[in-house]
């Protein structure tokens, strides 16, 4: 018989008290912020200890039992499983499952379930940075199987998110390889030892009156300007290194692309990450694409193409010597950005175009590579996505509404 439904008030608790990052012993744990998850997986990057970064009062301390919940953006899904004591946002949510109730890795996956996403959504503020807040995530209610079961479906899913995994590290295996072909072609960017020319990207750049352009701003792009037909609107996790995999599959209509004629990007652009960990992260619109908008965390290149061939200039840009100058124009204390401004003017070594053709062509053959990985990434992302909602469909309630519950005091 399947158990009666619960609001989550009833099976975890929420940090209420918050602490001083500037005293000890806070002072000398990680801090963990919504910009050191990634979306989706949950893996943390980019920790520093709280002393470090000159944060001021109102964060929460959470342990190694807890799970972490950004509340801000919730169409993001950033959960995280810390195996550390240390100190977070106060745009996070500690939770801590009482024990013999619920286990710590069915929450994290119950959390990232669509049917989650979909209540939190429902119930997040409407205002321009969306957030559920404490009362409402209580509310949510789900019918829990005894814990045994529960730790039986995590392990499970743990199997299968271990499998999607390694698909992603042998693409990040093929990054390896085009960084050290780059290498053996044209020497070290920062000794030079063939003495190519020194070129400032804006020097590269085609003459077209918007090739260097970031995405719109503000009011100029609203979500609600989204559709499911038109144009395709390009976001930074549609960037991999040395490859563009469009993940969002979000448009655009044919007005709102002519109005936003200024930041449209054509096969043959190169796109760079404006915003990241690190910044910098370069690839190229492949053929075959239909014309797109970048979103304002993007940068878009048109080159020359009598001067350089848009795949060397990603390669150069993905480089130790690429990546290290766009390290000197990064601010940001939790996540990197850098400026069109500061970008315009990093530079690259400048190799004569037939040398360039060559170390495209060997691109070309890795491209294809990489291709078939990137497909079975997806692949493989599908089936995880498949695993969990089967997982769930028969545990989750769906008649989810807003019902009275236990509440702990903090933030509203």
């Amino acid at each position: 018989m399947t158990a009666q439904p619960v609001a989550l008030a009833a099976v975890l608790d929420v940090a209420s008290g918050q602490v001083d990052p500037r005293e000890r012993p806070y002072c000398d744990l990680l801090h963990v912020g919504g910009d050191n998850i990634e979306s989706d997986t949950g893996r943390l990057f980019g920790l520093r200890k709280a002393g470090e970064l000159n944060l001021i009062s109102g964060k929460y301390a959470f342990g190694p039992e807890d799970v972490l919940y950004s509340k801000i953006r919730p169409a993001l899904n950033k959960v995280a499983l810390p195996d550390f004591a240390g100190i977070c946002s106060a745009d996070m949510y500690p939770l801590r499952p009482r024990p013999g109730l619920l286990e710590r890795r069915y929450l994290a996956y119950l959390l990232r379930h669509h049917d989650f996403l979909t209540f939190a959504l429902k119930h997040s503020s409407r205002t321009n940075i969306p957030k559920i807040n404490r009362d409402a995530l209580l509310t949510y209610r789900v019918s829990l199987p005894p814990v045994p079961e529960q730790r039986r479906i995590a392990d499970i899913l743990d199997k299968a998110d271990a499998i999607r995994r390694k698909r992603k590290q042998a693409m990040a295996l093929t990054e390896d390889l085009l960084r050290s072909a780059f290498l053996d072609m044209f020497g070290d960017p920062v000794t030079n030892p063939k003495g190519w020319e020194s070129v400032a990207i804006e020097d590269i750049a085609s003459s077209d009156r918007h090739a260097l352009a970031i995405g719109p701003f503000g009011s100029n792009l609203l979500a609600s300007d989204y559709a499911g037909t038109g144009h395709p609107v390009i976001f930074v996790r549609d960037l991999v290194t040395g490859l563009f995999d469009w993940k969002s599959r979000v448009y655009v209509s044919h007005a709102k692309f002519a109005e936003l004629a200024a930041h449209h990007a054509r096969p043959g652009d190169v796109l760079v990450t404006k915003m990241g960990d690190p910044p910098g992260t370069a690839c190229v619109l492949p053929e075959g694409f239909p014309p797109a908008v970048v979103t304002a965390d993007v940068v878009k290149v048109s080159v020359d193409r009598q001067r350089v061939h848009p795949e060397y200039l990603a390669a150069a840009l993905n480089s130790s010597c690429g990546r290290f100058q766009v390290a000197r124009i990064t601010a940001g204390v939790t996540r990197g950005k850098i400026t069109l401004r500061d970008f315009r003017l990093v530079r690259v070594r400048l190799p004569p175009l037939p040398n360039q053709l060559r170390f495209v062509a060997f691109v070309t053959r890795v491209g294809r590579l990489r291709g078939g990985i990137a497909g079975s990434v997806r692949v493989s992302d599908s089936l995880f996505a498949a695993l969990v909602d089967l997982a769930f469909r028969s545990e989750i309630s769906v008649t989810n509404r807003p019902r009275p519950g236990v509440f702990v005091s903090g933030d509203r």
